[in-house]
């Protein structure tokens, strides 16, 4: 048998969020912060967001080793194309530029002061 993830966060819609299966104030500005694979249910909250025009703000950070490692990219630019509100910021923690080429994002580890 397989199972999960489960998470202790639900996302409803609309900005509303549970939290533990409670419902939390509704929220217009979202930041969301992911790593690797973690990307995709996050993702997934801001495309279906920004799809059914939810017009909430979004700041999301994504963090990897290389800039081979982003997965999604060319979706998570779309978002950024279709609303002006989801900013996108990668950050590369192991980024080689003589092996893996230019890079004029964020390297090493970053915080939500520096954006």
């Amino acid at each position: 048998m397989c199972e999960g993830p489960f998470g202790l966060i639900k996302y409803e819609g609309n900005g509303s969020f549970l939290f533990k299966k409670v419902p939390l104030k509704p929220k217009k500005r979202i930041v969301l912060i992911a790593g690797g694979t973690g990307v995709t249910p996050l993702y997934n909250i801001a495309a279906n967001s920004i799809h059914a025009k939810e017009g909430l703000q979004f700041i999301f950070l994504y963090s990897n080793k290389t800039k081979d490692d982003i997965l999604l990219e060319d979706e998570l630019n779309e978002l950024v194309r279709l609303d002006p509100n989801f900013k996108l910021y990668h950050t590369l923690t192991r980024h080689n530029e003589e092996k893996h080429g230019k890079w004029d994002g964020f390297t090493g580890r970053i915080s939500l002061e520096m954006i």
